[in-house]
């Protein structure tokens, strides 16, 4: 008999949750021996960003879906169950890996930069080919899908107006109390569960959320540049993020929306 393992509950702490009165989006991932795991799209929406991807469900919009390096969660079952999942439900799937931009995160977590950028080049490269292959096997599995990987150099800090996109978010982190209090307590929790107290200081914590207001920037760019309506699911409740997109710090991103889901993982699928 199968073991059965879940991954972590994203909806477990999440604050005044509801949930809609309709069946989830579920895949079933099935490998040579049988079924390998499930994801499901959760019908979340307690905020307006949530509303907005569930709203946008009926359009099969594009799935604009991020693997972060470094990230735990994020092996190669999981990214296999994720990439074919979303190209069996949504039929396009763009992702993203924000690898050039983890230098902040190791820069912050105090490794000196040769050792800076030997991480950031080695974990992205390391979900980049994860990736590869679960998009090989997505291919084979759902011959029309469209996938694409983008490459954050190549593909988004090249964008016409990333940088001017970027400027206007960190001007909006300058000018908004409430964004730059939320971003400085994201950047602080991140690192409060890598390091010591003492080794938390302001001026890491800076360093840290340079990452975000990075990926803030292309948050902006991104419907005008993919050419269409689309949603980010993500395998948590990226709260920060809703707020950024939905209209909780500056004027709503229109057409952008964002998805929770859950993979679960049977048998032996680490």
């Amino acid at each position: 008999m199968n073991s059965f393992r879940r991954s972590p509950n994203p909806t477990a702490n999440m604050p005044n949750r509801s949930f809609l009165n309709v069946e989830p989006f579920v895949y079933t991932h099935e490998g040579p021996e049988g079924i390998e795991g499930k994801l499901r799209i959760l019908p979340v929406n307690h905020s307006r960003a949530l509303r907005t991807g569930l709203d946008l469900l009926t359009q099969r919009p594009l799935a604009l879906l991020g693997i972060s390096p470094g990230n735990g969660f994020f092996n190669q079952k999981r990214i296999e169950i994720g990439i074919c999942g979303m190209a069996h439900l949504f039929g396009e799937v763009t992702i993203v890996i924000p690898d050039s931009i983890a230098t902040h995160t190791f820069r912050a977590l105090g490794y000196g930069e040769e050792k800076v950028r030997a991480k950031a080049r080695t974990e992205g490269q390391k979900i980049r080919n994860r990736c590869l292959r679960a998009v090989e096997r997505a291919q084979l599995l759902n011959p029309s899908a469209r996938l694409r990987i983008l490459d954050w150099e190549s593909d988004i800090a090249s964008l016409p107006g990333y940088w001017n996109a970027y400027a206007q978010v960190c001007k909006l982190f300058d000018t908004n109390n409430q964004f730059q209090q939320d971003v400085l307590d994201k950047g602080f929790s991140l690192l409060r569960g890598k390091l010591s107290a003492d080794a938390i200081t302001p001026a890491t914590v800076r360093e840290c959320v340079e990452y975000l207001l990075k990926e803030f920037a292309y948050f902006k760019l991104c419907r005008v540049a993919c050419g269409r309506d689309l949603i980010m699911p993500y395998h948590q409740d990226a709260a920060l993020a809703h707020g950024f997109c939905d209209g909780r710090y500056q004027e709503p991103l229109p057409g952008v929306g964002w998805l929770i889901y859950d993979i679960e993982l049977f048998g032996e699928s680490e």
